[in-house]
């Protein structure tokens, strides 16, 4: 149940070769220098800026950090998420991005150089390909990263062959009360509500819910919300699909989850997703990604290694 913070630390520490005490000693004077008006991972992600900011060679995507510049990356595509156009100063504009992945993590690339954009356009880089990425910049924070490339940035496919890349990013264990919008977590909670589970049509052109049908292809989906509480507060949880279906099928004697599904109250989950503000209800919300019960003696044996 490693936190993200805690997990930074030693990649600063490894890249720098320094002790990762020493690492958090920066940490804590940097906090203390400003006044304590800065958070522990904005205060990391100074320090690490300022170790590793003439850092050159190639990086695994788990030691990319917030803040460098100039890196190089090299990694495997294993999902497109598109082109889209959008509007600025009456100027009709494109960006692009996909997921990265090398053996070590996954991280989100966006392209925002018309270049760029067309080797996606034309199909000269696509899924499954191997590219090397260079003269890129890493932005966000160290829960959400994500690499940019301006027009002095270089991509190109790579003859490199990458062995078990990894298919998804990693989450970080949080507490309810400390998640923070648009970011991925992990938290470890019991369902204390559950509301009767929806089905939907799905149109997997556009990518969203729909009330009529617009393209062929429409799918049945099912939605299933709850509430989830782990001790420090509780948050509104919705899983689609088949990750729904995992937590309604831990009804062993459930005969119908829409007349079962209040069953599930009481039962502990590991969920990862991603947090949202609810503009509606002006709340947070956790969208499950995955979810799998609690296994307690893994649980112990993980405990015991911090």
């Amino acid at each position: 149940m490693k936190t993200s913070f805690d997990y930074f630390v030693e990649k600063v520490a490894k890249l720098a070769g320094m002790d990762k005490q020493e690492v958090k000693k920066r940490v804590e004077a940097k906090i203390e220098k400003l006044g304590g008006l800065i958070s522990r991972e904005g205060a990391l992600q100074i320090v690490a800026v300022e170790l590793l900011k003439d850092k050159e060679e190639n990086l695994s995507i788990s030691d990319l950090l917030p803040g460098l510049k100039n890196v190089r990356v090299l990694g495997k595509i294993i999902e497109i998420e598109g082109i889209r156009k959008y509007m600025k100063k009456d100027r009709e504009l494109k960006m692009a991005s996909f997921l990265l992945a090398d053996a070590t993590d996954v991280i989100r690339v966006v392209l925002w150089d018309n270049q760029h954009i067309s080797l996606l356009e034309e199909g000269k880089i696509k899924k499954n390909d191997t590219i090397e990425i260079e003269n890129a910049h890493v932005r966000g924070d160290i829960r959400n990263r994500e690499i940019h490339l301006t027009n002095n940035s270089k991509i190109s496919l790579s003859s490199s062959t990458l062995e078990n890349v990894i298919e998804k990013p990693k989450y970080f264990f949080s507490l309810i009360s400390q998640l923070i919008p648009n970011t991925k977590a992990k938290i470890k909670a019991y369902v204390v509500q559950a509301f009767k589970p929806s089905i939907y049509d799905f149109c997997p052109i556009c990518n969203k819910k729909v009330d009529n049908p617009c393209h062929d292809g429409i799918e049945k989906r099912l939605a299933f919300s709850f509430i989830a509480d782990d001790g420090s507060a509780t948050i509104r949880c919705i899983a689609f699909k088949d990750e729904a279906m995992k937590i309604l099928n831990s009804i062993e004697d459930a005969r119908d989850i829409e007349e079962d599904y209040e069953k599930v109250i009481g039962e502990e989950f590991w969920f990862e997703g991603r947090v949202r503000k609810n503009d509606f209800r002006n709340e947070l919300e956790f969208v499950v990604d995955n979810v799998s019960r609690v296994d307690v003696e893994e649980l112990i044996k993980e405990l015991q290694m911090i």
